[in-house]
């Protein structure tokens, strides 16, 4: 990473997919990507499969700008999503800082108003008219990449999902379509 501090910041809620915190984050780290995890609120939250984090950063604690990315679990929580998460999101689109979304995720991109025009996946949390009225532009696939917007439909696409964060964070490669990611598998 060239040396420079990188930092990602992952949103999580109670009740939070344990696979989606967890990919992330370790591969994330692996990188020696910088990751803070963050909530509405301190303290201790489970995953849906039983794996605890201590959460020790409240989003109403954090500043934007020391984050390169930030990424978003699927949880339950997503369509009741604080205002200053939806202001952070804004932000970031704002910055043309990278925003990535799994699962349930995508109704807070929604709710921030941020996928105008945009391309994104779609999932079952959101109902089809919702993603229409939103302006999104949904596809069927389990990622979808639009410019630095990455959003991941289920849990089999993780990998590349987190593969894909890892090249946006480092800069190393712009990814524009999925067909970007996958061109060096298929050599």
């Amino acid at each position: 990473m060239g040396g420079l501090t990188v930092k990602a910041l992952i949103v999580v809620a109670d009740n939070f997919e344990d696979s989606h915190l967890l990919v992330p984050l370790y591969w994330l780290q692996e990188e020696g990507i910088k990751v803070d995890i963050a909530a509405r609120n301190k303290g201790l939250f489970r995953g849906t499969r039983g794996h605890e984090v201590e959460v020790r950063k409240s989003i109403y604690d954090v500043r934007p700008d020391d984050y390169s990315a930030l990424v978003l679990t699927g949880s339950r929580f997503q369509k009741a999503a604080p205002n200053r998460l939806l202001d952070m999101l804004r932000y970031f689109v704002e910055k043309d800082k990278i925003v990535a979304a799994m699962c349930e995720g995508l109704q807070t991109l929604i709710s921030a108003g941020v996928l105008r025009g945009r391309r994104a996946v779609w999932h079952e949390s959101v109902i089809i008219t919702e993603l229409m009225s939103a302006g999104l532009l949904y596809e069927f696939r389990d990622i979808v990449i639009d410019g630095k917007i990455v959003t991941c439909r289920r849990s089999a696409g993780l990998p590349v999902f987190a593969k894909t964060l890892i090249g946006l964070i480092a800069n190393e490669k712009w990814y524009y379509t999925m067909e970007d990611v996958l061109a060096p598998c298929m050599n």
